[in-house]
C-alpha cells in the first residue's frame, strides 16, 4: 500500500503533540502493561504486533504482559475496527484502551507508532513550537483534517527538541486535497523527505518515552553528554545517539 494511503489510515482522534502533561493518562511503569487481542488478527499478525511491543520493552523500562482471559479493566486491546488508530494514553476511567490495526497497518513501524499513542504520545508536528520548524500549508489540507497545536501548558516535552525524524511526524503530503500538494514544509530543506518515516523509532522518540516513564528506575542519573541519557535497562551506562559511544558519551 502506498504511503499516502497508510497515512490516511493513521487517523487518530487527536492531531496534537507527543506527551501530554496529564498523569492520569500515564500507565504505571512499575507494573506490566496488560494487553490482549479481541480475535480480529491472525496468529501471524499477532506475532508482528508482539514484536513491536518487544521493541518498546527492549529500549525502555516498560514491560508488557498478555492476558486474553480478562477482557476488562485497564489494558491495551488490539482490534481492527478503524484502520490504524488509537486514542492517546491510558483510559482515564480504567477501561480498555483499544488500538485498531487493520491488515494494512501490520508493519512494525506503524504498530510502534500506534502503541506510542496508547502510551501517551501525540503527533510531532502539533508541538507548541512546531512553527519554528515546519510551515503548515493550510490551503492544501483537506478540510476534514486537523493540524492543531497544543498549548505549552498542556504538554511535556522533557526538553527533547523538535524531531523531523520522529516516527510520530506526519509526512510532507499528509491529508492533502490533491496527491501532489505539500501540506507540511520543513524550514530545513534537507529534512523535507525525512518527515513522515515509519521505518523506525528515532533516538528522540526513545529518549522521550524513557524520560516520561523511566527516570526513577536507576538510583542515579549519569552525566550523559551529546543528548544521551541513562539506560534504564543498564543503569551503569548511557544510551547514546548514533555515532557516539562511551560511558558518558565522549568522542
Amino acid at each position: 500500500m502506498k504511503n499516502e494511503k497508510i497515512e490516511k489510515l493513521v487517523t487518530e482522534n487527536s492531531m496534537t503533540e507527543k506527551a501530554k502533561k496529564n498523569l492520569i493518562r500515564r500507565w504505571d511503569s512499575t507494573k506490566p502493561i496488560i494487553y490482549s487481542f479481541d480475535g480480529s488478527h491472525t496468529l501471524r499478525e499477532q506475532r508482528v504486533i508482539e514484536l513491536a511491543l518487544e521493541h518498546w520493552h527492549n529500549i525502555t523500562c516498560l514491560n508488557f504482559e498478555r492476558k486474553d482471559d480478562e477482557p476488562k479493566g485497564s489494558r491495551i486491546v488490539f482490534t481492527d475496527v478503524d484502520g490504524c488508530a488509537s486514542n492517546v494514553g491510558r483510559h482515564p476511567l480504567g477501561e480498555p484502551q483499544f488500538v485498531s490495526l487493520a491488515p494494512e497497518c501490520i508493519r512494525l513501524g506503524v504498530i510502534a507508532h500506534e502503541v506510542a499513542h496508547a502510551l501517551g504520545f501525540w503527533h510531532e508536528q502539533s508541538r507548541p513550537d512546531r512553527d519554528l520548524w515546519v510551515q503548515v500549508q493550510w490551503d492544501n489540507i483537506d478540510r476534514d483534517s486537523q493540524f492543531l497545536k497544543e498549548q505549552p501548558s498542556d504538554v511535556d516535552n522533557s526538553g527533547v527538541p523538535y524531531d523531523y525524524g520522529s516516527i510520530m511526524h506526519y509526512r510532507s503530503k499528509a491529508f492533502a486535497k490533491l496527491d501532489d500538494l505539500f501540506t507540511i514544509g520543513t524550514f530545513i530543506v534537507d529534512y523535507q523527505r525525512t518527515i513522515g518515516q515509519r521505518d523506525q523509532l528515532s533516538f528522540n522518540d526513545i529518549r522521550l518515552m524513557n524520560d516520561i516513564y523511566c527516570r526513577q528506575v536507576c538510583p542515579k542519573q549519569l552525566p550523559c553528554q551529546r543528548g544521551g541519557y541513562t539506560d534504564p535497562r543498564h543503569c551503569e551506562r548511557c544510551r547514546c545517539p548514533d555515532g557516539f559511544t562511551g560511558a558518558t558519551i565522549l568522542w
